[in-house]
């Protein structure tokens, strides 16, 4: 038997009608709606309002939360924290970190160089083209990465220290699913608008 598509769209009774929502940027459409329905509606009829609801709910709350955790360094925000992360493994060219961060290549450029004059970022050249360079951690933009990565863990454990391993990993590979889908969906948007990836995620 073959499940039926669960529409993202609410009823247009709910703050935006179909007219309305059609003038709104293809990459932009799904998350209006969620915010329309999350902040206009009192209840949510369908699986898909009430996972819009869900979805603002835990992004509000996660924005308090990191609003109020510790600085592990002065020069680190939450905007660094990608960067960071994305730099764990392999050094990158910044054009490439910008595409993994989904940002804008001048947002990312000068985020770079204020981790780089804290010492936490360094530059190398890229041997597959001298005119070129690559981002990397330094030791010490490694040691803060460690202590973030503690911090999370710490906060994870805590908040989820009732929830069963299956629990867990359900709830993992349903964000990775989620995740894979909304990626997905930029860049079909991002290819039909002639919008590059980066650029579409801050549409």
């Amino acid at each position: 038997m073959s499940r039926s598509r669960v529409s993202l769209r609410p009823p247009v009774t709910c703050g935006l009608t179909d007219g309305a929502a059609n003038q709104l940027h293809p990459q932009a459409t799904i998350w209006h709606y969620l915010h329309v329905q999350a902040t206009t509606c009192p209840e949510a009829p369908t699986a898909a309002d009430a996972l819009g609801m869900q979805l603002i709910r835990v992004a509000k709350q996660m924005r308090a939360v990191r609003a109020t955790a510790p600085q592990v360094h002065p020069a680190v925000d939450a905007g660094s924290y990608p960067l960071l992360f994305n730099l764990a493994g392999d050094p990158l060219r910044i054009s490439a970190l910008a595409e993994r961060v989904h940002t804008e290549m001048s947002t990312v450029s000068r985020a770079v160089a204020g981790l780089e004059r804290a010492g936490l970022l360094d530059r190398i050249p890229d041997p597959a083209d001298g005119r070129a360079h690559l981002v990397t951690l330094t030791p010490g933009g490694h040691a803060v990465l460690a202590n973030l990565r503690e911090q999370r863990q710490a906060w994870f454990t805590e908040l989820l220290h009732d929830w069963s391993d299956a629990d867990v990993d359900h709830l993992l590979t349903l964000l990775r699913r989620l995740g894979d889908s909304i990626e997905t969906y930029a860049g079909n948007a991002s290819h039909a608008n002639g919008i590059r990836p980066e650029r579409a995620a801050h549409a």
